[in-house]
């Protein structure tokens, strides 16, 4: 007999919902922060190719750090997911399965930051939940699903 690995996903609303694994959000994470990256070098850096000196470590720092929290916090406001989300096929939302609110995002936002600080092992609790929810999901109450999965009818709340 074969051995499959099952797709995680829970019935609700009559909806078979697929949680993205911990290697799906891994790579989607990679593609923010290279994005993240280019940018920031982009703003620290406006005389590329000159030779001119660029500002001091620090600066980029909180400036990379500054961006990341405006970059997430707008992103998974506006569009339920980051570019990297969305070029992925992967959507943000909460526990009624729409966009999250700003509460919501600014809770995922602050437990991000925090998880970073630690090395980003908070994280890895996404390799074992059920859900797949890292801690900063389990807080603001937010799952990272397959947007495939949510069903035709489905439409992202808008946030005014």
């Amino acid at each position: 007999m074969l051995a499959t690995t099952p797709i995680v996903s829970v019935m609700n609303d009559a909806r078979n919902i697929h949680y993205v694994g911990f290697w799906k959000r891994v790579l989607s994470k990679l593609i923010d922060i290279t994005l993240l990256g280019f940018i920031t070098y982009v703003i620290h850096h406006p005389d590329i190719g000159t030779g001119a000196a660029a500002g001091d470590e620090l600066n980029q720092i909180s400036a990379y750090i500054s961006l990341a929290c405006f970059y997430y916090a707008f992103s998974w406001w506006k569009f339920s997911g980051t570019p990297g989300n969305l070029l992925l096929g992967q959507r943000v939302v909460n526990r009624q399965f729409e966009k999250p609110t700003s509460k919501e995002v600014a809770v995922r936002v602050a437990i991000v930051l925090l998880s970073e600080c630690l090395l980003s092992l908070p994280f890895l609790s996404v390799a074992f939940d059920p859900r797949k929810q890292g801690l900063h999901d389990k807080a603001a109450g937010t799952f990272v699903v397959e947007a495939a999965s949510l069903n035709a009818t489905w439409h992202l709340v808008s946030h005014n």
